[in-house]
């Protein structure tokens, strides 16, 4: 399989920063190493990106910016999306929505599940509508979410759910 992913960088642009992918995976890595000191070898993140907002009632998007957490960990510049780390391994999982053939008259052919996993550098990547089937293939003994209110703007933050379900 050959990897076309931007030079294995996050960037928004000409003359803006290019950050390797290697960092996102460090922070997996960062990550994994301290929650892996006070969990079993059995528990996984899950975390969940940032979603498109439409503008009023109208079939236009406010500009879209990631959920910093989950870009931190991951570098996903695509809304809607879900990622899944074993602690023990830091294998990492992205979960990716999949895009109806009518609406890629206007979004353009979206990149494969193995364009996905070679541009953010993850071990596998799959489609949103398959995550509970992953997560219970995986067994998970502990599933940690980010949940928590910002101190700063006192904000809650909000924690990743499967539709019509709660996970906690």
């Amino acid at each position: 399989m050959t990897c076309i992913s931007q030079d294995g960088k996050f960037s928004l642009g000409e003359h803006t920063l290019a950050v390797p992918m290697e960092l996102y995976k460090l922070n997996r890595e960062r990550l994994c190493k301290r929650l892996s000191e006070v969990v079993d070898k059995d528990a996984y993140v899950l975390l969940q990106g940032g979603s498109h907002i439409s503008h009023y009632c109208t079939d236009v998007d406010y500009i879209f910016r990631q959920e910093p957490y989950f870009h931190w960990t991951f570098g996903v510049s695509e809304p809607d999306c879900y990622g899944l780390i074993q602690v023990s391994s830091g294998e990492a999982h992205l979960f990716f929505p999949r895009v109806e053939e009518a609406h890629t008259v206007w979004l353009g052919k979206p990149l494969s599940l193995d364009e996905y996993k070679c541009r953010y550098k993850v071990n596998y990547a799959s489609y949103a509508d398959t995550l509970g089937e992953t997560l219970n293939a995986l067994k998970p003994s502990l599933i940690l979410t980010l949940y928590g209110k910002n101190t700063d703007s006192d904000m809650t933050c909000k924690e990743a759910h499967l539709k019509n379900r709660q996970v906690k």
